[in-house]
């Protein structure tokens, strides 16, 4: 039989919160849980194409105020204003860009590092200069003449058995897919390196500037789209 201090102690478990003053602020010996309003789940899509269409077509009673918020180059979420007593926002949709991967600061064989330029890099600034030297690279070693951190200067095959020098800026502008590819890409420098094997690394060298200009350019591709201005509050 359960004594009289568990049944008290079960009775105090049980029973509601108690609020308690300590040094003047207010404390619950329990803690509490917030019941919020039923929000909806979001909708997942790859493009910007079917973000604006969703907009568009309006299929979920979307509010007369919405939010589109460019949080990055890849990601887009589209939200309501603040609702309910505890100032929640409802998320409809969010599209995250499906891009390649970019295997940037790992040295790669040529015909990786070949793979990765044409899969993964826009056909711009120095790409076919790069595939030029990455196919033509004397198999025995990269050799690096001079590398003054303004150029490189190595030794590549031209036809059969000649050689000839390549002369590459460094470093190099490229334009790798980054953002949602309905925005044109950014371009930007690449530090380009050679190593023995031979294999070819690259590595940014911007500092990340490239994500502020990629985000401003997804916002005004939404812009030009999504025209009335009064519905539609594009961030970012």
């Amino acid at each position: 039989m359960m004594n009289k201090e568990a049944l008290e102690y079960l009775v105090e478990e049980i029973g509601g919160p108690q609020v308690v003053e300590i040094g003047g602020k207010p404390y619950s010996d329990k803690r509490l849980v917030e019941i919020k309003e039923p929000q909806v789940g979001e909708l997942k899509v790859s493009t910007l194409t079917a973000l604006v269409e969703y907009l568009l077509a309006g299929p979920d009673s979307l509010p007369s105020k919405m939010l589109v918020h460019v949080q990055g180059p890849t990601t887009v979420s589209v939200k309501s204003p603040l609702f309910g007593g505890f100032k929640q926002r409802d998320t409809f949709l969010i599209a995250q860009a499906d891009l390649p991967r970019l295997f940037l600061g790992e040295a790669l064989a040529p015909e990786d590092f070949q793979i990765m330029l044409r899969t993964a890099f826009a056909s711009a600034g120095d790409r076919d200069s790069l595939l030029k030297l990455a196919g033509n690279v004397v198999d025995e070693a990269a050799i690096t003449a001079v590398d003054d951190g303004v150029s490189q200067e190595t030794t590549v095959r031209s036809g059969v058995a000649s050689r000839a020098k390549v002369k590459l800026p460094n470093p190099v502008t490229l334009a790798p897919y980054r953002a949602f590819l309905e925005v044109e890409q950014v371009e930007s420098p690449f530090l380009f390196r050679m190593h023995k094997g031979p294999r070819f690394s690259l590595h940014e060298a911007d500092g990340g500037a490239w994500r502020m200009e990629a985000a401003y350019r997804v916002k005004v591709w939404l812009r030009e789209r999504l025209e009335d201005a009064d519905r539609y509050l594009i961030l970012g």
